[in-house]
């Protein structure tokens, strides 16, 4: 959560009256205790951002000088940017009801615990809505010849070979955010607790190839911190209802827990990523796809050039059990990409994506086992409106190129879609 402007204004407002009345330290006070070395060093801490230790300071002040109001606001803000903001109200409320503080600062007190309530305990909430075209040369992703090899006999099977068509592909859902207003902290870091949880639904209605349209509605909930420095994780648990064709196809639960690390002055990021999903089929023809997923990840992002470019990469380790092993499979995926904005407005990207899978069981009819590896290559670009009822919203556009080369030539197909879009976050 963001301090406001005006509560930035109002803590400068009590910091420049503060010492326009003379609530410096008396230089006296060094004879038992150097309360204003601690104050100056505790003001250098609070620049610098480590509220954490700045309030350690204040309060070593308090202990011995009670009555002194000056850092006793001081620790109310650095409580405030901590999101202790029961402490902060607690202490300036002291202030504020001390008969001694002059009525020009009480006003600004007044205005400082009017920002603390409203950055109590909040509910945010984010809708989103996209609606776009695509095309897409190979609807049924199947491979690129209508024969197979079964039992050492050509067969030929209608409709095997790619089919190509046109989509209208439409996304909405909303995130929800529920930030506690109190801290907790994990090791020397003071975090902000936070709940989020999702609701998504996404669309795929082809011109002609019915059977194949897709239909995604997800849920998702569950706790994440965030520390001012960067350090942040989450466990989402998270439910997809899948349909193709208008039948249900899989309902896939999952549990994925994260954590980030920053780097280089929050330039650089290293994050840590586990899954565990649980995958149900529903038809009839995927009986044995049953399945437990489990990958276990770790990625980097690095930010340049005034935040123009970017950088990322990432490696991922997949282990799939099914109720069938000709289904079960485990294997590795890795991932380059790059990203380079345009003046706050434009933005466009790449990606590329190779993933590599080993199936346990033999495919009945081939008597063996495939072996396939996966290509993707992604680029795209989104860039913001700003005309008329469009303002706001954003034009985004991808293609992507996918192909897979299994050791049964039956598997192995090529895939491009082009898709164009309007986006906008509420």
């Amino acid at each position: 959560m963001k301090i406001r402007r005006k509560t930035i204004t109002y803590l400068l407002s009590l910091l420049v009256f503060g010492f326009s009345i003379g609530w410096i330290l008396p230089a006296s006070a060094e004879a038992e205790y150097d309360a204003q070395k601690v104050f100056e060093e505790a003001d250098k801490k609070a620049r610098a951002g480590e509220n954490a230790e700045a309030a350690r300071l204040y309060q070593g002040i308090l202990a011995n000088k009670p009555r002194l109001n000056r850092a006793r606001l001081e620790l109310a803000v650095a409580y405030f940017r901590l999101k202790e903001l029961k402490k902060a109200r607690e202490e300036a409320e002291k202030v504020l009801n001390d008969p001694g503080t002059p009525e020009k600062v009480k006003i600004n007190i007044r205005n400082f615990l009017a920002n603390i309530r409203a950055a109590g305990p909040q509910n945010q909430w984010t809708p989103y809505v996209s609606i776009g075209y695509m095309y897409d040369d190979n609807v049924n992703v199947g491979p690129g010849s209508s024969s197979f090899l079964v039992g050492g006999n050509v067969m030929t099977v209608p409709g095997i070979a790619p089919k190509s068509d046109h989509a209208i592909t439409a996304y909405a859902g909303v995130d929800h955010q529920y930030m506690f207003s109190k801290t907790r902290k994990i090791g020397k870091r003071v975090v902000n607790v936070i709940w989020q949880s999702l609701a998504s639904y996404y669309r795929v209605d082809y011109d002609d190839q019915g059977a194949y349209d897709l239909d995604v509605v997800t849920f998702g909930t569950g706790p994440a911190f965030t520390a001012i420095d960067g350090f942040r994780g989450q466990l989402m648990l998270q439910v997809d209802f899948i349909d193709l064709g208008h039948d249900r196809f899989a309902t896939y639960i999952g549990l994925n827990p994260s954590i980030t690390w920053p780097f280089n002055n929050k330039k650089t990021e290293l994050t840590a990523e586990l899954l565990f999903q649980d995958r149900d089929y529903h038809r009839r023809v995927d009986r044995g796809r049953d399945s437990d997923l489990i990958t276990a990840g770790v990625s980097a992002n690095h930010i340049f050039a005034n935040e123009k470019w970017s950088v990322q990469g990432g490696l991922s380790l997949l282990d799939e059990n099914s109720q069938a092993s000709q289904y079960s499979n485990d294997g590795f995926e890795i991932y380059v990409g790059a990203n380079r904005r345009f003046a706050k407005k434009a933005n466009v990207y790449a990606r590329y994506t190779y993933l590599d899978l080993d199936y346990d069981g033999r495919v009945p009819g081939f008597n063996r086992a495939r072996n396939e590896d996966t290509d993707t290559i992604l680029v795209g670009f989104n860039y913001k409106l700003s005309l008329g009822f469009l303002d706001k919203w954003q034009v985004t556009g991808n293609y992507q190129y996918t192909d897979t080369d299994s050791n049964i030539k039956f598997y192995s197909y090529d895939r491009e879609q082009v898709e164009i879009a309007l986006e906008r976050t509420f």
